[in-house]
């Protein structure tokens, strides 16, 4: 085989900041559009070998395929026995697919970056057809990399796939598409001037954001810097292009970014370490697989290797850990007890999140710095206090920053960023939110991307931007001595006063006030007597043309936390076979399940009527005798309930609600006479908006009728004419 050529050596061709800006003015998009085209049919080969170990779930069927496996277990029980099997075996792969260290399944864009390396890799056409692990032996490429490249060149199918692609493209391109590809600030930049954009994998942080943490820290010459949670690297490739002599470590659980991370830089310096990569070293992430390290088993390796700045990005903290939170906080809570010998009153009711700060604490160094982008309500809640106290009294807190809702994509939630150092005295508070500028995007939802690609939905989506001159305004209240509106330092002894809330804004102090009042808070299950979802029972042919007592609600039936009877047109002729069990009883609390504009109501049902509720809805019996059902509406109606409600959803495109997140969400509970109070006078509010709205509906109507009236009905006469 002719020998093969390089466009450069990694190991001494690498990104400076000069080069970076020159890559972030190149258009990539034919680099793209090729490797996305190129990918598809070796996308459908791999999801042809792999369709039924993954188009079926893991888990027990729902009711209604049961119901249909039952009937084929006595029409064809071969038939029945072949399905079984197909399921189980289903099951046992995907139990067993994070036990291998190649995930098999085909994804768009590790594939693609991939692609892109080995095609800068190669400068000529190769006299023999063959593209295998010896391009990786010839590329100087670190272990590493290599190691994510190799499953995929070794792939006979890839190979031929890529090989037309060979010398299509100039380095420059290809650099910019591993660099830029899937980061949501270039993204945002190169599609600027176009309508709309595919919003594909765009997790990064925003310029802004990152131009301000690289202030605040002032990374100097030869610091180490420790980014966990790194996503896709760009706040260590950003740090490293403001000051190339520091050694930085950064760590990420998610196996699509810590790999990206990877191969993007690799190509700015072997200076930047993903530690998490490797399971020989014992600080892979993965929180559900036990032969992996936790977290902290990580902060624990590292041992006394102290760093100068961290950055820890625990915004989406409970997506990194999805459904086992509250287990992986126990977990967290018992060893950092045991390790940092801090007492059990300071750490029992205490967030993953100041579990995590713990060991940023100490993992910096004395005169070190380090900065936590995190949900603004681990700032107040009443169950972080004693924590919240333990970081005040030892000084741990330089300043907190107020930051707006929505300053990432998809995610409408307050932010808020605190400054970590030691040995401090008082605690300065910034109110950062004139200082963004909300600018309007769209984003087009693609179904079946590759196939047959359909556009299902454009959404616009408000971003807040930290415009780049107001970043020096906002270091500038920082370092301002003077206290102002916007701007304003606190002595250990007036927190004290505060009971230990870090707030920032006029607002949150009113917030916290009246939150204080409430100061028992118990986990919503603790007061469930019973949760199911609504019948998932397709109605249609027993849906009825006239009135009858059966009535399917829908998630239309339900308005301003009432269900608006009059306007049902939903009846069923009779009661399908076993949904006799979902019938909603009253004083019941009807939830929809998708949250991007949650729905809430409580049952009251009229005696000559029964009611199914729909498989979109979640309905919650309280124990009456701990909670009144109305007093936690007015609660889930509040804007902070509804900020409580909103985060048990998952930032998925559906916004589908987490039963677990749910049942795990702290209510303020006051006695039950003090909760009666607030139930009635919620109750007398929910009257006046239905009697308004029937006023409304009755003046709608008569505004119909003006015309005619003065008109003498000559009009109506005419066109009845005609």
């Amino acid at each position: 085989m002719e020998k093969i050529k390089k466009f450069f050596d990694i190991k001494t061709i690498q990104i400076n900041k000069k080069y970076y800006e020159k890559l972030k003015k190149i258009d990539y998009k034919e680099v793209e559009d090729a490797l996305y085209g190129w990918m598809i049919p070796y996308q459908d080969y791999i999801l042809e070998d792999l369709s039924l170990k993954y188009d079926i779930e893991s888990g027990e069927p729902d009711e209604e395929l049961t119901e249909e496996l039952n009937e084929l277990m006595i029409k064809n029980p071969e038939e029945y026995e072949r399905i079984m099997k197909e399921i189980d075996e289903s099951s046992e792969m995907i139990k067993s697919v994070s036990t291998i260290d190649f995930f098999p399944y085909p994804d768009m864009e590790l594939i693609t970056v991939v692609g892109a390396y080995i095609l800068l890799i190669l400068q000529e056409p190769l006299s023999e057809k063959k593209i295998d692990s010896s391009i990786l032996k010839n590329s100087n490429l670190p272990n590493e990399v290599q190691k994510i490249i190799s499953p995929y060149i070794s792939d006979s199918f890839f190979e031929m796939q890529l090989f037309s692609l060979i010398n299509k493209f100039g380095k420059d391109e290809l650099l910019a598409f591993i660099v830029f590809s899937f980061d949501f600030n270039h993204y945002l930049k190169y599609h600027e001037k176009k309508s709309s954009y595919t919003y594909k994998s765009c997790d990064s942080l925003p310029d802004s954001l990152l131009k301000l943490f690289l202030n605040i820290l002032e990374i100097k010459d030869n610091d180490q810097v420790l980014n966990l949670y790194s996503d896709l690297g760009t706040f260590l490739i950003t740090s490293f292009l403001y000051n190339p002599t520091i050694t930085a470590y950064g760590s990420e659980d998610y196996f699509l970014s810590d790999k990206l991370s990877i191969l993007k830089a690799s190509l700015f310096s072997n200076n930047i370490k993903f530690e998490n990569t490797s399971k020989e070293n014992g600080v892979v992430f993965y929180d559900t697989d036990e032969e992996n390290m936790t977290t902290l088993e990580y902060f624990e390796n590292r041992g006394t290797q102290k760093v100068d700045k961290i950055f820890l990005n625990l915004s989406q903290i409970f997506g990194h850990y999805k459904n086992n939170i509250e287990e992986i906080t126990i977990s967290y809570r018992n060893k950092v007890k045991n390790n940092f010998k801090i007492e059990n009153d300071i750490l029992k009711d205490a967030s993953l999140e100041w579990l995590l700060h713990i060991l940023l604490i100490n993992q910096l160094k004395d005169n070190g710095k380090a900065i936590s982008l995190v949900k603004t309500n681990i700032l107040y809640e009443p169950k972080n206090k004693n924590i919240r106290k333990y970081f005040v009294e030892n000084g741990y807190i330089e300043s907190i920053i107020y930051l707006p809702k929505n300053m990432l994509i998809d995610y409408p939630f307050s932010l808020a960023l605190i400054v970590f150092s030691k040995e401090n005295k008082k605690i300065k508070f910034i109110d950062a939110y004139k200082f963004c500028k909300m600018e309007k995007f769209k984003i087009e939802f693609i179904d079946n991307y590759f196939k047959n690609p359909k556009i299902t939905e454009i959404k616009e989506q408000n971003i807040n931007i930290i415009i780049d001159t107001n970043v020096e305004k906002i270091m500038d209240l920082i370092n301002n001595k003077k206290n102002i509106k916007e701007s304003f330092s606190k002595k250990i002894e007036d927190i004290v006063k505060k009971d230990y809330n870090l707030v920032v804004t006029e607002n949150f102090e009113i917030l916290v006030d009246i939150f204080k009042k409430f100061k028992n808070e118990i986990k919503f299950k603790d007061t469930i007597k019973n949760i199911v979802r609504g019948s998932q029972k397709t109605i249609s042919k027993f849906k009825s043309e006239e009135e009858t007592p059966y009535i399917y609600l829908s998630l239309s039936d339900i308005n301003d936390g009432l269900i608006e009877f009059e306007n049902i047109e939903n009846y069923l002729k009779e009661i399908p076979k076993n949904q006799e069990k979902f019938f909603i009883k009253n004083n019941s609390i009807l939830l929809s399940k998708y949250g991007s504009s949650p729905k809430l109501a409580i049952a009251q049902i009229p005696d000559d009527k029964k009611v199914i509720p729909s498989g979109n809805f979640i309905i919650i019996e309280v124990d009456e005798e701990k909670l009144n059902p109305w007093y936690l509406i007015s609660y889930f109606s509040s804007g902070f309930g509804s900020k409580k409600l909103k985060e048990t959803y998952t930032e998925a495109k559906n916004d589908t609600i987490s039963i677990r997140k749910l049942e795990n969400i702290e209510i303020p509970v006051p006695p039950i006479k003090e909760q009666e109070k607030i139930a009635k006078e919620y109750r007398e509010s929910l009257k006046k908006i239905e009697e308004m709205k029937k006023k409304l509906k009755d003046e709608i109507q008569n505004s119909k009728k003006i015309f005619i009236k003065y008109s003498g009905g000559l009009v109506w006469m005419k066109l009845k004419e005609s």
